[in-house]
């Protein structure tokens, strides 16, 4: 299991890496769905219910943002309420323990924060934040490529 966790993993690493290397920040939310499609294909494996969760919820958001930003609409602030909501709500409903729920909780609410501005360095910013904490989320569920691929993205 751990090893098929890290094959979903390390082509989650190359899309988030890729996703990084593009000045807009819509190019960057693309690959960044894609990625957390299979970081949270990973998270199952490693029994990580709670990262696996938030992984996919974090899809809806960067489908979301990347529309509006696409599309050039407004963000207003119901959308990051509504969205910081739902994180919280999905890690009240897969709670597995505190550790587990302040550092899953603190980077999607974190990321989104970031993902919903539209200064890129604001959101870059936030993305490094948002890195070191799942790097310590990965390091409890040996999700050996997942710290690799946050280490990359600082």
């Amino acid at each position: 299991m751990i090893l098929t966790a890290q094959i979903f993993s390390a082509v989650g690493l190359v899309l988030t890496t890729g996703g990084r290397l593009f000045k807009k920040q819509e190019y960057n939310l693309a690959f960044n769905l894609l990625a957390n499609i299979f970081f949270g294909i990973s998270y199952i494996f490693l029994s990580a219910y709670m990262g696996a969760v938030c992984s996919f919820v974090a899809v809806v958001r960067s489908f979301v943002f990347y529309l509006y930003l696409k599309k050039d609409w407004n963000k207003n602030i119901w959308l990051l309420i509504c969205f910081e909501i739902v994180y919280l709500i999905t890690s009240i409903i897969s709670f597995s323990g505190w550790y587990d729920f302040v550092l899953v909780l603190a980077r999607g609410t974190i990321f989104t924060y970031g993902a919903w501005q539209q200064n890129v360095k604001v959101f870059r910013i936030t993305s490094i934040i948002a890195c070191v904490v799942t790097l310590l989320y990965n390091i409890k569920y040996q999700g050996y490529v997942n710290i690799l691929a946050e280490s990359i993205s600082i």
